[in-house]
């Protein structure tokens, strides 16, 4: 089930501009942000400590953004032959969720379909890509889901 909160804040979609303001405007309303505040955080120069990642996961690059692995990464090249198929409006990387806490767990993608047909509100959908399913994960997105009121896909 979508958060109705979320969808509220959806606007009808008219052209590419208003898509792009919407990807930005979707991560800082899931992220808890004010609209158009900026981080003031630096930005950091990659994960930094060089150490092997301990499920010999490998990063991968693809399209000037860094993934934890060559899955994420081939999964989000799939994403993009979804969007210019026009599948998908369009898709957003590593969405964070606040935990009761502090912590944090990250879906690695968050989808947008185009609307049901009479509707105005684009359906999104979200989707998390693993090589093995780890008991802390299934932890951490099932309570996800029940906070937000959201269904995570594995893929």
């Amino acid at each position: 089930m979508i958060d109705p909160e979320l969808l509220a804040a959806v606007p009808a979609l008219a052209d590419n501009d208003q898509l792009a303001a919407l990807n930005t405007d979707l991560i800082d309303i899931i992220r808890g942000r004010r609209m158009g505040k900026a981080s003031t955080k630096p930005a950091k120069e990659g994960k930094g400590t060089g150490r092997p990642n301990k499920y010999h996961a490998q990063p991968t690059e693809y399209n000037g953004r860094r993934y934890d692995s060559k899955a994420e990464a081939n999964h989000a090249m799939y994403l993009d032959s979804l969007k210019a198929q026009g599948i998908i409006l369009s898709w957003v990387p590593q969405v964070s969720f606040p935990l009761p806490g502090g912590a944090v767990h990250r879906v690695d993608f968050m989808l947008l379909f185009p609307p049901m047909p009479g509707g105005t509100v684009p359906l999104v959908a979200f989707q998390e890509k693993k090589g093995r399913d780890l008991p802390m994960g299934k932890l951490k997105r099932k309570q996800v889901e029940e906070l937000y009121k959201i269904h995570i896909e594995v893929v």
